[in-house]
């Protein structure tokens, strides 16, 4: 029974994922896309624990290995708590980095203050 205590301990550290407490300088949606951004890291521990990270290159979920301690924040039990946390974050800035910029309706602001007449 003893050996299921590290295994314990792991889950509730990476639960925390979801309530990581932000700087006013830091929006939720940037802790998201730093956590989702990094490497499926197994950790130093032998566990052998089905995990899932985000993987950006491919931008969807993916299943890894993980040690059972150590680690990074990119560490979801299940595949949908991983969609759920960056799935609709990481699409969006993905798409804003693949997005040509958009030169054909330049802002034209209204010229009233310059042409009013006396």
């Amino acid at each position: 029974e003893e050996a299921e205590e590290p295994y314990e301990e792991a889950t509730e550290r990476t639960t925390s994922i979801a309530t990581t407490t932000t700087t006013t300088t830091e929006s939720v949606e940037e802790v998201v896309r730093e956590v989702c951004s990094e490497q499926a890291e197994t950790g130093p521990c032998r566990a052998m624990i089905s995990r899932w990270y985000f993987d950006v290159t491919e931008g969807k979920c993916a299943p890894f290995f993980y040690g059972g301690c150590g680690g990074n924040r990119n560490n979801f039990d299940t595949e949908e708590y991983c969609m759920a946390v960056c799935g609709s974050v990481m699409s969006q800035s993905l798409r804003k980095t693949t997005r040509e910029p958009l030169t054909r309706d330049p802002v034209k602001l209204p010229t009233t203050a310059a042409s009013t007449p006396d």
